[in-house]
C-alpha cells in the first residue's frame, strides 16, 4: 500500500502558498469496544509517532503487542512489515484481511524503497455500509437491470476490490496535512489487473473538508435559489463512493474478427472519457435500484438527481483548472449538454441559474447510460467520436456558469486531527 493515486483537486481542497485555514477533523471511537478501542489508542499514538525525524518504530512495536495479545494476527503481521519496511508484504494485505472495521494503511508517499513515511488510522461506518454492503452484494443484479446492449448479459459475481466507507482517527508522517477524501489501493500497478481497484471514503473528511470548502460554494453558483437545498453532504458521499464500484459493469471489450479487444485498445483517448460519464451516471442509477428496492429512502433521489448536476459543473471546472485528470472535461460536458438538449436542466432566464427537471433528468440519465453502454459493446467508433468530441464541447451557457465556479477563492486547507473518546 505505498503511494495512493488520487484525483487532484476533486479529493484534496489545497492552494498552493498563502495563508491555511484549518479544518478540524473530528471522529468519535466512543462507541468501539473497548478491546478494540485500546488497540485504535495505540495506533493513532504510533501515527503521530511519525512526524519528520522521528521514529514510529516504538509506538509500533507496543501496536504490535497489544494486535498479539488481541489475537489479530494477521494486523500483529501487517504492523511487523511496516517496521522492517516490507514495502511488498503491505501492498498485498488486503484491508478485510488486517480487520473487518479497522483501516489502517501505511507505506511512503513518494513510492520510492525504504522505511514507511506514514500511517493511516480510521474505522468502518456501520452506519453507511448498509447501503453500499446491500449494494455490493446485489452488484450483478443491478448491473443486469442496466439498459444492456442486445446480445450482452452481466457476468455473475462482484466487482474485484474491497470498499469502505470509513470515519478517519488521523493521518500521519508524509501525509498529515492531506484533506484527500479517499484512499485507492494497490499502489502497485502490476496488482490492479489481478487484484481491482479498492477505495476507502473518508466520510467525516468529505463533510468536512471537500463538501463545506469546495462542493457546497459551488452549489448556489450553479442550481436556482429554490433547489439549493437538494445537494447534501450525504449526496455526495453516496456519488462519490457508488461511482467507483461501477467501472466493472457493462462491456470490457469489445468483439472483433480477430477477437476480443479491450475498450481502452479500441477507443483510445475517448475511453476514458467515456468511462467517467458511465460511472457518474450508473452511480446515480445504482441509487435508484436501491430505492426501488426498499433500501434507500425515496427522498434521497432528488438529492442524488441535482448532485449529478453540481458535480458534473464542479468536475469540469477542476479538470480546466488541471486539478482533475482531462477526461473529466468531456465527461462531464458531455452529461450536462446531454441534460440540457434532452430539457432536464434549463437556464433560468431571470436568475441565471440552472433548474432541474427531475423528472426528465431520471430518464435522461437511463438514455445516456445506455447510450455509452451499446456503444461500449459495438465499439462503434463514429458513435464514440460523436458523444465525447461533439457532446463533449463546452458551448456559452455552461460557459457563464463555470466562469462563476472558477471564481471561488481556492483555500489551503490544513486538518487538525481531533479523536473523542480514547
Amino acid at each position: 500500500m505505498r503511494t495512493r493515486r488520487l484525483l487532484p483537486g476533486l479529493l484534496a481542497l489545497a492552494a498552493s502558498g498563502g495563508e491555511s485555514t484549518e479544518v478540524r477533523i473530528e471522529s468519535d471511537a466512543s462507541k468501539i469496544e473497548p478491546r478494540d478501542r485500546a488497540c485504535v489508542s495505540i495506533l493513532v499514538q504510533a501515527a503521530h509517532a511519525f512526524a519528520p525525524g522521528d521514529s514510529p518504530a516504538d509506538a509500533l512495536l507496543r501496536a504490535v503487542s497489544v494486535a498479539k495479545a488481541t489475537k489479530r494476527v494477521t494486523l500483529a503481521e501487517y504492523l511487523r512489515a511496516a517496521i522492517d519496511g516490507d514495502l511488498a508484504k503491505l501492498d498485498r494485505t488486503e484491508m478485510d484481511d488486517v480487520d473487518p472495521d479497522l483501516v489502517l494503511l501505511s507505506g511512503r508517499a513518494d513510492g520510492a524503497k525504504g522505511k514507511p513515511d506514514y500511517l493511516v488510522v480510521g474505522w468502518r461506518d456501520a452506519t453507511e455500509h448498509r447501503w453500499l454492503d446491500a449494494f455490493l452484494e446485489h452488484w450483478a443484479e443491478f448491473g443486469a437491470s442496466l439498459p444492456l446492449p442486445a446480445g450482452f448479459s452481466q457476468p455473475e459475481g462482484a466487482p474485484r476490490g474491497t470498499f469502505r466507507i470509513a470515519n478517519l482517527f488521523i493521518r500521519g508522517g508524509s501525509v498529515s496535512e492531506s484533506t484527500s477524501s479517499s484512499t485507492f489501493l494497490p499502489s502497485d500497478p502490476a496488482l490492479r489487473r489481478e487484484r481491482g481497484l479498492s477505495g476507502v471514503f473518508w466520510k467525516n473528511v468529505m463533510e468536512t473538508a471537500w463538501w463545506r470548502h469546495g462542493v457546497a460554494p459551488t452549489v448556489p453558483l450553479v442550481l436556482i435559489p429554490e433547489q439549493v437545498a437538494l445537494p447534501t453532504a450525504a449526496a455526495l458521499l453516496r456519488f462519490y463512493a457508488t461511482r467507483f464500484t461501477t467501472y466493472e459493469l457493462g462491456p470490457q471489450e469489445v468483439q472483433t474478427p480477430a477477437g476480443p479487444v479491450p475498450l481502452a485498445e479500441r477507443f483510445g483517448e475517448l475511453n476514458d472519457p467515456l468511462g467517467i460519464a458511465k460511472a457518474d451516471l450508473l452511480a446515480v442509477l445504482a441509487h435508484e435500484w436501491l430505492i426501488a428496492k426498499g433500501t434507500m429512502p425515496k427522498t434521497t433521489s432528488d438529492e442524488n438527481l441535482a448532485m449529478l448536476v453540481v458535480m458534473s459543473f464542479r468536475a469540469l471546472q477542476d479538470a480546466l483548472d488541471g486539478k482533475a485528470p482531462p477526461p473529466h472535461e468531456a465527461a462531464s460536458a458531455l452529461v450536462l449538454n446531454t441534460l440540457r438538449e434532452r430539457g432536464a436542466i434549463a437556464i433560468d432566464a431571470e436568475k441565471d441559474r440552472w433548474r432541474v427537471d427531475l423528472a426528465k433528468t431520471r430518464a435522461a440519465v437511463r438514455q445516456l447510460a445506455g447510450e455509452i453502454l451499446e456503444v461500449q459493446a459495438s465499439g462503434d467508433l463514429a458513435r464514440a467520436r460523436a458523444l465525447v468530441k461533439e457532446r463533449g464541447r463546452i458551448g456559452p451557457e455552461l460557459r457563464r456558469t463555470l466562469d462563476r465556479v472558477a471564481a471561488l477563492p481556492a483555500e489551503k486547507l490544513a486538518p487538525k486531527w481531533i479523536v473523542r473518546g480514547l
